[in-house]
Parts: C-alpha cells; sequence; structure tokens
C-alpha cells in the first residue's frame, strides 16, 4: 500500500520565536491558520495601485497564492485587464500585497520596480528578494540580471541598491551595484 503525504507549513513559537515547521497534514487539520490558500484560490486582497507611466491612470498588483509555499504577482492595467503575471515565488504566509511586495524606484529611471519578497537565505534573519526591473517599451516588469548574491535589497542614492547576505556561519556582506546601460554594475563588497 503506497501513502502519499502532503505537507504544510505552520507557525509554531517558543520562548518568544517563531518558527515555520513542516506539517503533516493529515495531523495538522487545525493549523490551518498560516495557510493562506491550500487549493490555489487566491486571497482576497484589494492589491497596490502604482502609476507606471506619469500622464496615464494607475495600474495595480496583486499578490496571490498559487498553494500554501508560492505565489505569483499579477499585474492590472488602468482597465482593469491582467498584462502580466510574474510568478511562483516562494515565499511564506501571509500572501498580501503589503507583505509581499516592495513597490519604489530602484534604478532610478523614473519607473516603479518591484521586489518580491521570498524565503530568508539559509539560516539567517535576512529575507530574499527578487527585484523586477519596469521596462517602458514592453510594458512589462522583467527580472532584474547582474545581482550575484540573492539576500535583502535596499535603495541607495543615484540608482544603487545594496544586497546585504550571509557570507559564512558568523558574517554578514554588503554588495554595492549600480544601474549603468540598462544592466546592474557590482561596485564593491562591504563586511559589516
Amino acid at each position: 500500500m503506497r501513502m502519499s503525504i502532503r505537507m504544510k507549513w505552520i507557525r509554531t513559537g517558543f520562548n518568544g520565536c517563531i518558527f515555520l515547521m513542516p506539517c503533516i497534514l493529515a495531523g495538522c487539520a487545525s493549523a490551518g491558520s498560516a495557510s493562506a490558500a491550500s487549493n490555489g484560490d487566491s486571497v482576497r486582497d484589494a492589491g497596490m495601485p502604482i502609476h507606471v507611466f506619469p500622464d496615464e491612470a494607475s495600474w495595480s498588483l496583486q499578490a496571490r497564492a498559487i498553494d500554501d509555499s508560492s505565489y505569483s504577482i499579477r499585474v492590472i492595467d488602468e482597465n482593469g485587464n491582467s498584462v502580466q503575471t510574474i510568478g511562483d515565488l516562494v515565499s511564506r504566509p501571509p500572501f498580501t500585497t503589503k507583505d509581499l511586495l516592495d513597490i519604489r524606484d530602484y534604478n532610478a529611471d523614473g519607473h516603479p520596480d518591484i521586489l518580491a519578497r521570498t524565503m530568508p537565505v539559509g539560516a539567517s534573519a535576512i529575507t530574499g528578494g527578487v527585484l523586477y526591473i519596469f521596462k517602458p517599451a514592453a510594458r512589462q516588469f522583467v527580472e532584474s540580471e547582474g545581482i550575484e548574491q540573492e539576500g535583502d535589497i535596499t535603495v541607495e542614492p543615484d540608482g544603487c541598491i545594496s544586497v546585504e547576505y550571509r557570507s559564512d556561519a558568523m558574517n554578514y556582506r554588503k554588495d554595492h551595484y549600480c544601474w549603468k546601460d540598462s544592466r546592474w554594475v557590482f561596485q564593491q563588497t562591504a563586511k559589516d
């Protein structure tokens, strides 16, 4: 007799700390509070308005749960039409737009970009992120290339960013990049 086991994540606390632990579905019927959507239905979320072009009406972004551990981003134009779906990003609940997406002009080109939150990187407190740059000619968000490490991305002045990541068991580093010729160009690494 073959037995298949499906798993989902539950949030549990111990001495004030929060951990995510796998839970076998058969024994976790009451642990559904951490689950955003177990059957792929989207979480009811109003979305987030953005202005991709200054002279046009606003678009909106909506994070939608795919399953208990992943989500997609739906880009909706001013007419309510879905113009792009960015997807299968792995993260942890809650799957709400405000918790998962950070919208700002990361590369200082005058258009908003999307930082999509992902799982913590390694065994650290740093939350990962995938950066999507808006390409005006294509009217699409494109995954940013040229960033070497996965980590916490922060905006710095003049179209630059820093990416903080764990370099080994004890140390963190921060790589600095600037937007030049339509791509991220590595500048330097700083040890924290």
